[in-house]
């Protein structure tokens, strides 16, 4: 086999851990909008959050991409605006479950441009929600430990736009370090004697 069959081989195949994540993350996506309730909204927050655990580790565009738009329904909802996505979700869990990789992201594709498309007036905040749903999650996913240029490439985001949210989250200075200030200059003085 040459080259180009390989490569193109690769990417119509998700790890089956990975896939098996989406599958279960789908299901209960689909449980939560098959029946309108006033949970739904925190209920899609968490489940965007929970693909972040496999996008770290296996740094893969399928799990961010579904927690893209889990991320996004969650804003929609969230707003009490409507969208019906519920059949293309079903569609995308089937063919994951099938192993079309293919069809999968078709159908993921197809749901993200619903969700932009979905009123006209709701396009620009819908685009806003997408790409700060990639950087919000890029600084999660840089939490676990990869590098932002990895989560700058993987996501599709400028690395500019996510150091700078990242920046702004001061997610770095949270520690809760109480050190009395006599202390601190005490070590100050220990290092540069």
């Amino acid at each position: 086999m040459d080259t180009k069959t390989d490569n193109k081989k690769d990417k119509t195949k998700i790890n089956p851990i990975i896939k098996k994540d989406i599958i279960s993350v789908l299901n209960d996506v689909i449980d939560i909008l098959r029946v309108k309730e006033s949970k739904d909204v925190f209920e899609l927050k968490v489940l965007s959050n929970h693909t972040i655990h496999n996008a770290s580790i296996f740094q893969d565009k399928d799990s961010i991409t579904v927690a893209i738009v889990i991320y996004s329904l969650y804003k929609i909802l969230d707003r009490n605006k409507d969208i019906n996505v519920f059949d293309d979700l079903v569609s995308a869990r089937d063919f994951l479950i099938k192993g079309n990789v293919v069809g999968f992201r078709g159908i993921i594709r197809n749901i993200l441009k619903k969700i932009s498309e979905s009123d006209k007036r709701l396009e620009k905040f819908i685009q806003d929600v997408i790409e700060k749903a990639k950087v919000r999650k890029g600084m999660k996913i840089h939490e676990h430990g990869i590098s932002m240029a990895k989560v700058s490439e993987l996501l599709g985001i400028s690395l500019w736009e996510l150091m700078s949210y990242v920046g702004k989250t001061r997610m770095f200075d949270i520690e809760n370090i109480n050190i009395d200030v006599n202390k601190r200059l005490s070590f100050v003085r220990e290092v540069f004697k």
